[in-house]
């Protein structure tokens, strides 16, 4: 490298560096603003997930940053806020600032009007960085790209086996779990209801691959497959080897059990042809219409979607965010996406709307 070379490469490293310290001093006075004018409000209502980890990663670390907000915590699963969040609305009341849960609810306040444009709340510009997000924007799963942010996102476990019982090399395509071998050795989590089996069966019927024959013979009748509502049954009755394979279930219920039981795997995405999908769980955003309390509202949107706000949380509750620039060593090897990360994005509205189809064919396949 000449002289003229190696000056104009010292140059750009040195603006770079310039602009990101301006970048980041323009952010941290845009977030002291945006305290100031929601101190007076003195609180944020969040609608966010059920227990206590989520009650503890939404609220403890906002709050050590903003001592003066208050986060108004309320945890349940997405039905239980919409039901309430709609009774309030109709009697005139607006009681949430902030919604986070899962895709199908979160689409369901879009419909009832409920939900504002999130992009012009976000003030803090790194946020908006495309490099900063796993899929190269800003995760957006309605298709208007307005109004609900996916914050995290991550592969789900395929499903759970019993190694005593079968060996992982049998298994190469989901079409080998329809081998007569397994015939009442397989269990899966209810998938006509909300929960972790019903997006498998949305990514069935969507795979080429597999469609809507695979999905009768996997629920057909004839099957011998055990359904519950019970994830804790399932992934129980796999470990101990009274069914060989179990759809559905979460990671959080069935790493203790694994732990006790060393038979009880994750089957790894990467042996299937059709692999998994990638789900965002509970980890999505919507800012709500005429909020209570709109300047805490704001500073929480961006506190929420900030690199210190992913840390925090992502930490707390062991999940990943989508964020690139977020650390994910806290994440179990069975549901860290990799930094090749390939699949099914599940959680996308175009997508997601497959599941109602999904929910009926599984209802009439189940007697349901």
């Amino acid at each position: 490298m000449n002289g003229r070379m190696l000056w104009t490469a010292l140059l750009a490293s040195i603006i770079a560096f310039c602009t990101a310290a301006v970048s980041a001093a323009t952010a941290e006075e845009t977030a002291a603003s945006l305290y100031e004018a929601a101190k007076p409000e003195g609180s944020v209502a969040v609608y966010g997930p059920p227990g206590q980890s989520s009650r503890r990663a939404f609220s403890e670390a906002f709050q050590k940053a903003y001592p003066d907000i208050r986060v108004s915590f309320e945890g349940a699963f997405g039905p239980a806020h919409l039901t309430k969040i709609l009774a309030a609305h109709n009697a005139g009341r607006n009681i949430a600032d902030v919604f986070i849960n899962g895709p199908e609810p979160a689409m369901a306040l879009i419909r009832a009007g409920l939900l504002q444009k999130i992009e012009p709340a976000i003030v803090l510009p790194h946020i908006k960085d495309a490099d900063k997000w796993w899929l190269g924007k800003l995760d957006f799963i309605d298709r208007e790209r307005k109004f609900i942010v996916a914050f995290w996102a991550f592969p789900s476990e395929p499903f759970y086996y019993n190694a005593d019982a079968i060996k992982e090399t049998e298994i190469r395509s989901w079409r080998d779990l329809l081998n007569p071998k397994y015939r009442g050795k397989i269990g899966m989590y209810d998938p006509t209801i909300a929960g972790p089996a019903l997006p498998k069966v949305n990514h069935f019927l969507h795979d080429k691959a597999l469609g809507e024959t695979f999905v009768r013979a996997l629920l057909g009748p004839d099957s011998g497959l055990f359904v519950t509502r019970d994830d804790r049954q399932l992934v129980e009755a796999v470990a101990r080897g009274t069914y060989w394979i179990g759809i559905g279930g979460s990671w959080q219920t069935a790493a203790p059990i694994a732990r006790a039981i060393p038979a009880l795997k994750v089957f790894p995405a990467e042996r299937l042809a059709e692999g998994t999908l990638f789900t965002s769980g509970t980890g999505n955003l919507g800012l709500m219409k005429n909020p209570p309390h709109p300047n805490a509202a704001k500073l929480y949107v961006n506190w929420l979607l900030s690199r210190d706000g992913q840390t925090a949380i992502t930490t707390a509750v062991g999940q990943q965010s989508g964020r690139t620039d977020v650390p994910d060593d806290h994440v179990a090897s069975q549901i860290r996406r990799g930094p090749k990360a390939k699949g099914f994005v599940e959680y996308h509205e175009d997508i997601l709307a497959g599941r109602a189809r999904a929910r009926e064919l599984a209802k009439q396949l189940l007697g349901r």
